[in-house]
This record gives C-alpha cells, structure tokens and sequence, in this order.
C-alpha cells in the first residue's frame, strides 16, 4: 500500500479535481483490493489492477455528482501543499510570471476536465502517471487503438493561451 498510495492518490486528485474526494477513493480503493484480494490474477501487474479498480470507482463518482450536483459558496483554490515557489527554477519569479504560470496551469486543468471521459482519463494516466499505452489499455479494458499522439495535453486545442 506505501508503495502505491502516493502516485495513486495524485491520479485520484487530478481525475476527481477534489483532494478529499481523491482520499476517499485512495482508500476505498484500497479497501475493494483486500476485499477482492483473492480474485487477483496474478499474471497481471498490480498497479494495473489497483488502476482499473480506482478508474471504476471515478466514474462512480462522476456519476453520484451527475445525479448530485453540490455548488458551494466558499469554494477555494485546490492545492497540493507544495508551495509553487517549490517548483520553479528561478527562485523569484516576477509577479507576471507567476500569474501567466498560474493562469497556464488552470487553463491545463480546465482543458482536460473539459475533455469526455474516454479522453480525460487516459490523458491523465499517460501524462500524469507515466503509464505506458499498454497498460492504459488494460485498465481501461479498451484495445490501445489510439495513437501517442492522441494521448499528449500538448495536442489538446482547449484555449489559444496554451499554443505555446
């Protein structure tokens, strides 16, 4: 389980776009694996079983808000922890800098929760969570039919702002 957690956490974050919703799948998911423990086929990876359960529990989730739709008032900005300083190479940007930076970011984020669902979710798996198409393949239960290219945010043509 420490093993998996932390990259299956950030592709519930990035999916669900709500890091309580995203720990709450994390351990949910980790609960159907106990509990399906012994229908595990152990000629398969893993992390492709532990991705296909999480991705199933995703669209559960994207169904139950569907049906319950919740807007709330004092909504905030989701962040990870990390300070965006963290990540950056210069170490102080300008304040135009940070905000085209940030302003790029949530049209990314935008864009991709924009996408339908046979897109968003194996976009973020490629991009995010390094998985190979094969694998995506698998968890999805799909044939890997679509091309490299298919799977890149870069090709997304969401907003003019991100042609660069």
């Amino acid at each position: 389980m420490e093993r998996h957690a932390p990259k299956l956490f950030n592709y519930l974050a990035r999916s669900l776009q709500d890091e309580n919703d995203a720990a709450d799948l994390a351990q949910e998911t980790f609960v159907r694996v106990f509990q399906n423990r012994t229908k595990f086929d152990t000629r398969m990876k893993f992390s492709t079983w532990l991705y296909a359960i999480a991705t199933n529990l995703v669209k559960d989730r994207y169904r139950h808000r569907t049906r319950h739709p919740q807007v709330s008032l004092d909504a905030e900005v989701e962040t990870t922890g990390e300070s965006f300083r963290d990540n950056l190479q210069e170490p102080k940007p300008t304040p135009g800098d940070s905000l085209q930076a940030t302003e790029r970011a949530e049209a990314v984020r935008k864009a991709v929760a924009q996408l339908p669902e046979e897109l968003r979710v194996p976009v973020i798996l490629f991009e995010y969570e390094d998985l190979s198409h094969a694998e995506i393949a698998e968890i999805l239960n799909a044939r890997p039919r679509l091309s490299r290219r298919a799977f890149t945010v870069r090709d997304i043509n969401c907003a003019p702002s991100l042609a660069g």
